[in-house]
C-alpha cells in the first residue's frame, strides 16, 4: 500500500492529496519492536547477573539454555500453526529467567560438591542426580500452573492460550538442554573460583566477603525464626490476608487495562429511512466541527459514507457512517492522556451535531474484542414495552457520573403500513388474525391466486391491489373481507390502517426479543465496574416493577465477570495439580502443603503491587497471578527437598533446615533474581505495552517477596508440620509413633537436640 501511494502521488492533480492512514501494520510494528527491546534488555540482565554471581564460563553454560528454550518453542509454534505476535513474545519473555533457573540449581549443586573436593566429573554425575527429581518438580509444577490457562472461555480464552503452550514447549526445551547437555559441559569445563564459598576457604574479594556476611546474618535470622516459629508464620499470613483484603477492596477489576487511544471512531446511525446525501451532510459537519477544535492531537480524520464498526464487524446502509480520528505519535501528543482528552472534547460535540441520529465515541484498541463498557439488556415479548423501558433506563444512565454517549439500539424503520387488528372486533366475524393476514398477504401479491402450466413449467398467477391503493390507509380501511359466514366486513370495522415507523431491527437473545442500553465511560473518572454496580442499585425499583422482564448487564462487564470465574477455575486446577506433583515428588500429604505455603506469600507482594498502581486491576494481572503460583514453588520445594535428604542422614532437625537454608540461599536468590531481571524492562513498559505489562508486574512483585519469605517462614512450617505430625501420632498412638512425615518434635535448645 505505501509503494501505491508513491506511485500514485506524482499523477494526482494540482491540490489533491493522498496519505495513508490506518495502517495496522505501523501499531503491530511498534508492539513487537518494544517487545523485541524488553527482550533483549531482559536478556542482558539475565546474563549480566549470571556473569556476577558464576562468572563468565559458568554464565555461559547456564545462558545455553535460553537459546535451546526459544529455539525448542519456535518449534511447538510451527507444529500448532502459532505465529510470532504479541501474546507468543510475551510468553517468551516470561520464560527468559524462568528457563535458567533450572540450570542455576544444577550449576550450583555441582560446584558445591567440587568445593568439597570431589573430582569435576564425579561432581557433575552426582550433583545432577542429587537434584534431578526437585528440578523435574519444578518444571511440572510451572507447566501444572500456565497449563490451566486453556481452560478459560470465551474470545479472552482464546487470546490467553497461546501463552500456556509456548511456555510449557520453551520449559521441556530448557529442562532437556539442563539435564543432559549441561551436565556434559560442566564435567568438562566447569572452573572453581567463582562460587568459592567459606566451606572451601576464607572468602577473598569483596563480593565473597559481602556474601558471607550475608549468609551469617541470615544464619541468625533463621535460628531466631525457628525459635518463634509460631509467630513468624502467623505473622505473615495475617499480613497477607490483610493486604490482599485491602488490594481488591479498594481496586476495582476491569477487563483490561488501556492506554492512551491512537485513534478512535465517530460512528453515526441516522434513521434508517435517511438518504445518503442527508448522511454525507451530517459526516461533513461533524468531520468540519472536529477541525475546528484546532486540537494539536489531530492528526488526521477520515470520513465515510455507507458503512460502520460495530462489536461484531461492519454494518452496512446509506444512513450509517463514521469518522474516524487519527491522533499524532504518542511522543509528540500536548500531555500523556493527549488521545483520552481528544474522545472526551469530540464526545461533548454530542448534542450540538446529530440531530436525529445515534453517534458514538469509540476507542479502536488492539488486542481482544471487547463490547461497550455499560450494556444493559432489556428481555421480554412486548417489544414496544421494551423500549418504554430502555428509554428509563436510558435516562438513569444519562445521569450516572462518567458515562457518555449513552443510547439505545433500537432504531425505527422506514415507513410502512401498519394493520392493526381488534381481535375482540374481528372474533365477533368470525374473523381471526391469521385469516386476515393471510387475506392481506394475497392482496398485496405474497400469495398466489393460481398456477398456470406450460410444459413442464409452472407460472404463479398473482392478483394484487394497485401499488396507489396499497400505499393508502383509507382505500386498504374500505377493502371489504368475506367473513365464514359470507358476509362482507369492511377492514375498518375490525382493524385500525395507517401509516407509520416500526422496528427498523428486531433483535433477539436467548430466543427473547431485547433492547439494549448502550454507553461508554470517561476513564478518568470512572470504570465499567463502578458504573454497573450503580445502575444495578438505581435500577433495581424498576426490576422488581417488571418481573416478566429481564435486566442483564453485559458487555465488558459481563466479559470481566465470566474471565474472572473461568480463571478462578483455573487458579483452582492449577492448586490441584501444583499439590498431586509435590505429593508425589515427597510422598507425603502435608509437605506439599509446606512447598505451596510459599504462594500467599508471593500474594503479600502482588498486593502491595495492586495498591502502588493507580490503574485498576486488568485481567491480565490476574492471569499473571496464576502463572506466578508454579515459579514461587520451585525455591521451596528444592528447600524441602534438601531438608528431607538432610534429615535421611540422621542430622538433627533444626540443623537440617539451618544448614538446607545455608546451601540454598544462594541458588534461591540467583534464580529468583534473573526471572526478575528477564521480566523487569516489560514491568517498566506500562504506557506502551498497557496489556502486556501487569503480567510482568505482578511476576515481579509477588516472586521479589516471596523469595524473601520463603527463607525464613517455609522452614518454620516445615519445623511446625514436624511438630504437628508428632502430637498427632502420639495422641492416635500412645504405644508407637507414626506421622506422614519423618521425624518428631524436637526441643528447641539445640544442646537437646537428638537425631532420630
Amino acid at each position: 500500500m505505501h509503494a501505491l501511494v508513491e506511485r500514485l502521488r506524482p499523477s494526482l492533480p494540482p491540490g489533491v492529496k493522498i496519505d495513508l492512514f490506518g495502517d495496522a501494520a505501523t501499531e503491530v510494528r511498534h508492539s513487537l519492536g518494544a517487545l523485541y527491546a524488553n527482550a533483549a534488555v531482559g536478556l542482558l540482565l539475565v546474563l549480566l547477573l549470571l556473569w556476577v554471581a558464576v562468572g563468565a564460563r559458568n554464565a555461559t553454560m547456564a545462558a545455553v539454555g535460553v537459546p535451546v528454550a526459544i529455539a525448542g518453542a519456535i518449534v511447538a509454534m510451527y507444529v500448532m500453526g502459532i505465529t510470532i505476535n504479541m501474546m507468543s513474545l510475551l510468553a517468551l519473555i516470561l520464560c527468559l529467567g524462568v528457563v535458567v533457573d533450572d540450570a542455576i540449581i544444577i550449576i550450583e549443586n555441582i560446584y558445591r560438591h567440587m568445593e568439597e573436593g570431589v573430582p569435576r566429573r564425579k561432581a557433575a554425575v552426582i550433583g545432577t542426580k542429587e537434584v534431578f527429581w526437585p528440578v523435574v518438580a519444578s518444571t511440572l509444577t510451572s507447566w501444572a500452573a500456565f497449563l490451566p490457562l486453556l481452560l478459560m472461555e470465551g474470545v479472552l480464552g482464546d487470546f490467553f492460550a497461546i501463552i500456556p503452550k509456548v511456555v510449557v514447549a520453551s520449559l521441556a526445551a530448557s529442562l532437556i538442554e539442563a539435564m543432559f547437555v549441561l551436565p556434559s559441559h560442566m564435567a568438562e569445563l566447569g572452573k572453581l573460583g567463582r562460587l568459592k564459598t567459606a566451606a572451601s576457604e576464607p572468602p577473598k574479594t569483596r563480593l565473597e566477603r559481602s556474601g558471607a556476611r550475608i549468609l551469617e546474618a541470615y544464619d541468625r535470622v533463621l535460628r531466631w525464626s525457628l525459635h518463634h516459629r509460631g509467630t513468624v508464620v502467623a505473622g505473615a499470613y495475617v499480613t497477607c490476608a490483610v493486604m490482599v483484603v485491602v488490594a481488591f477492596t479498594v481496586k476495582d477489576v476491569i477487563l483490561l487495562t488501556e492506554g492512551d487511544p491512537d485513534m478512535f471512531d465517530v460512528r453515526v446511525h441516522m434513521p434508517t429511512d435517511a438518504s445518503k446525501e442527508e448522511t454525507e451532510a451530517l459526516l461533513a459537519k461533524l468531520d468540519r466541527r472536529i477541525m475546528e477544535l484546532e486540537n494539536p492531537d489531530v492528526e488526521a480524520t477520515v470520513a465515510v459514507r455507507g458503512m460502520t464498526r460495530t462489536d461484531m464487524g461492519v454494518s452496512t446502509g446509506d444512513h450509517l457512517g463514521m469518522v474516524t480520528v487519527f491522533v499524532v505519535p504518542a511522543a509528540d501528543r500536548s500531555s500523556m492522556h493527549g488521545g483520552r482528552e481528544l474522545v472526551s472534547r469530540v464526545s461533548g460535540l454530542y448534542h450540538d451535531v446529530v440531530g436525529p441520529a445515534r453517534l458514538e465515541v469509540v476507542e479502536v484498541r488492539p488486542g481482544p474484542p471487547r463490547g461497550a463498557p455499560v450494556a444493559v439488556r432489556i428481555r421480554g415479548e412486548d417489544h414496544e414495552r421494551l423500549v418504554e423501558l430502555a428509554e428509563q433506563v436510558l435516562a438513569e444512565v444519562r445521569v450516572t457520573p462518567g458515562t457518555r454517549n449513552s443510547n439505545h439500539d433500537y432504531e425505527l424503520g422506514k415507513q410502512e403500513l401498519q394493520i392493526r387488528v381488534d381481535e375482540q372486533r374481528a372474533a365477533l366475524h368470525g374473523l381471526t388474525p391469521e385469516m386476515v393476514s393471510a387475506w392481506l398477504r394475497s392482496a398485496f401479491g405474497a400469495t398466489p391466486a393460481s398456477t398456470l402450466r406450460e410444459g413442464d413449467d409452472e407460472i404463479d398467477i398473482v392478483v394484487q391491489l394497485r401499488e396507489d391503493v396499497q400505499q393508502d390507509p383509507a382505500r386498504i380501511a374500505s377493502l371489504q373481507l368475506m367473513a365464514p359466514n359470507g358476509d362482507q366486513i369492511a377492514m375498518r370495522e375490525i382493524a385500525e390502517v395507517s401509516h407509520g415507523r416500526g422496528p427498523g431491527v428486531i433483535r433477539r437473545y436467548q430466543q427473547k426479543r431485547v433492547v439494549s442500553v448502550l454507553s461508554g465511560i470517561d476513564e478518568e473518572v470512572t470504570n465499567s465496574g463502578e458504573v454497573n454496580a450503580t445502575l444495578q442499585e438505581k435500577l433495581a425499583p424498576l426490576e422488581a416493577a417488571n418481573p416478566d422482564v429481564v435486566f442483564e448487564y453485559g458487555g465488558q462487564f459481563e466479559e470481566t465477570q465470566e474471565s474472572v470465574d473461568s480463571l478462578f477455575a483455573a487458579f483452582i486446577v492449577a492448586m490441584l495439580l501444583i499439590y498431586t506433583i509435590l505429593a508425589t515428588q515427597f510422598q507425603s500429604f502435608s509437605q506439599p502443603l509446606v512447598v505451596m505455603a510459599a504462594i500467599p506469600l508471593s500474594f503479600i507482594g502482588v498486593a502491595g503491587g495492586f495498591l502502588l498502581d493507580p490503574k485498576p486491576i486488568g485481567l491480565i494481572a490476574l492471569v499473571g497471578v496464576v502463572g506466578l503460583t508454579g515459579i514461587v514453588v520451585n525455591d521451596s520445594l528444592v528447600l524441602v527437598d534438601f531438608i528431607n535428604k538432610r534429615r535421611d542422614r540422621d542430622m538433627a532437625l533444626d540443623e537440617a533446615i539451618v544448614e538446607s537454608g545455608r546451601l540454598r540461599m544462594r541458588p534461591i536468590f540467583l534464580t529468583s533474581v534473573t526471572t526478575i531481571a528477564g521480566l523487569f524492562p516489560l514491568s517498566l513498559a506500562g504506557d506502551s505495552l498497557p496489556h502486556l505489562a501487569p503480567m510482568a508486574q505482578v511476576i515481579v512483585y509477588g516472586l521479589t517477596f516471596s523469595t524473601l519469605l520463603t527463607l525464613v517462614v517455609v522452614p518454620c512450617l516445615y519445623r511446625l508440620n514436624v511438630d504437628w505430625a508428632a502430637r498427632a501420632s502420639a495422641w492416635l498412638s500412645p504405644v508407637g509413633r507414626w506421622a506422614t512425615d519423618p521425624g518428631a518434635a524436637v526441643p528447641d535448645d539445640p544442646a537437646d537436640t537428638t537425631a532420630e
